[in-house]
């Protein structure tokens, strides 16, 4: 079977990354059948973004759900799967934000009827020992807009982008 890369999962998970976003997906709204279905179609697939993330203590990253459609459509269902985490004294997920709570390794999955994804997550040892944003001064015009990121350091020497948890 020939298959065109640019609707593959990975090609649009990657693509997700790659922008920073997931504004290419479209929501799907509630359905009666507990979840598996868009106006009638079935989920026969269902992935989670990013399949690895290193989550430190006391701080977290978003994950996503994208199920793909019988006809081959994808769609964010972030909000409609069901989370879970093992085992639970290392992370805890939240409507697939995941907070680091203990050093140590864990699975999180997330559940649409049937079809189950998973990700794994590295909570490190080393605890946050800073937090930079950047830029670290900025003009702007009435109403232009300036987009600011921010890097949690932990004291092993390693960072993370907690730009899209950090409090603004």
């Amino acid at each position: 079977m020939i298959r065109n890369p640019a609707t593959a999962p990975g090609f649009l998970l990657a693509l997700i990354g790659a922008l920073g976003a997931t504004a290419c997906l479209q929501p799907v709204g509630p359905g009666g059948d507990g979840g598996t279905s868009d106006g009638g179609e079935e989920v026969v697939a269902l992935e989670v973004s990013p399949a690895y993330a290193s989550v430190a203590r006391g701080t977290s990253a978003p994950l996503i759900a994208v199920g793909t459609f019988a006809d081959g459509h994808m769609a964010d269902v972030t909000g409609r799967a069901a989370w879970s985490v093992e085992p639970a004294n290392v992370a805890s997920v939240e409507a697939g934000l995941v907070h680091g709570v203990a050093a140590g390794s864990a699975t999180v999955r997330a559940r649409l009827g049937e079809i189950e994804a998973s990700a794994k997550i590295e909570v490190p040892a080393a605890p946050v020992i800073s937090v930079a944003v950047a830029p670290p001064a900025a003009t702007t015009g009435i109403g232009a807009a300036t987009t600011f990121s921010a890097l949690a350091y932990l004291a092993d020497g390693s960072h993370q982008d907690v730009t899209a948890t950090a409090s603004w």
